[in-house]
């Protein structure tokens, strides 16, 4: 079953609704700059800042030890994305699983992202105001972005997987994090119910597409990148567990009760 999907670099705010005002978001982004930061506007890919990070603001360091690591395993290569992936393509959709065996090769540089995406996405999530507290239960997997595609519909097969164990049909949204070489990148897609219920009983049909929409790519070692992507992650976090998002994953936290204030 083949699909084509249409691809394309939007900016940050086309993708995430805003959650909080413009105060609530500038206390979120001042508890969210490293100490690094303060100190450089970009850290050496050839040296460990954390040697002197100091001990009383350990927010991210293990972040950036592991990056510093991630960065040095890649020699510097600059590939974004945008210089890989084509504006449509078409892509043949696993119909009895979702692990792709020619990738197990790449199993280690893999896990490495993972450990780095899970790691950021702590230090984002205890670090926002209003949230914490409610310690909602919220896993990280990884994959290689390089095949958004099938990666997206593995996601969305997964929240298709808990509607029907809810008795439910409706509109899906689906929100993939993922490093492309040195770059970190957001991307998203919309599902409808109508196509999502015709998909799963009947399978695409002739000619079927779908639109992933990106934001360009952020280096993690750049104070410019890191400012403008860690707000955008607060602003992820909300969103999704502010009981709007089309995320059945996200609507099954807030049907258990696990709800959270998004207020100032």
């Amino acid at each position: 079953m083949s699909v084509t999907i249409c691809s394309e670099i939007v900016e940050i705010e086309a993708l995430l609704p805003s959650a909080v005002d413009s105060e609530c978001a500038a206390r979120d982004l001042a508890r969210l700059i490293p100490w690094v930061f303060k100190r450089t506007d970009v850290v050496s890919q050839n040296e460990d800042c954390t040697i002197a990070w100091p001990i009383e603001d350990r927010d991210f360091k293990s972040l950036f030890r592991k990056l510093s690591d991630y960065s040095l395993d890649l020699a510097g290569s600059e590939t974004q994305i945008s210089d890989a992936f084509e504006a449509r393509e078409s892509i043949k959709l696993l119909e009895k699983s979702w692990q792709q065996p020619e990738r197990e090769p790449f199993s280690a540089f893999v896990r490495s992202q993972g450990s780095m995406l899970k790691t950021l996405m702590t230090a984002v999530y205890c670090n926002l105001e209003g949230i914490r507290e409610h310690s909602p239960h919220i896993q990280f997997k990884s994959q290689l972005i390089e095949r958004p595609g099938l990666l997206m519909a593995a996601v969305l097969a997964a929240n298709i997987t808990l509607q029907r164990r809810r008795h439910v049909t409706r509109d899906q949204e689906v929100f993939v994090l993922g490093f492309y070489e040195s770059y970190l990148h957001i991307a998203y897609g919309v599902f409808p119910a109508t196509t999502v219920t015709r998909v799963h009983k009947e399978g695409c049909a002739k000619g079927e597409e779908f639109t992933i929409k990106f934001t360009r790519g952020y280096n993690l070692n750049l104070k410019d990148d890191w400012l403008e992507l860690v707000p955008a992650l607060a602003r992820l976090y909300r969103y999704l567990l502010s009981g709007n998002a089309k995320v059945e994953a996200a609507a099954r936290l807030h049907s258990e009760g696990l709800t959270v204030g998004i207020g100032a």
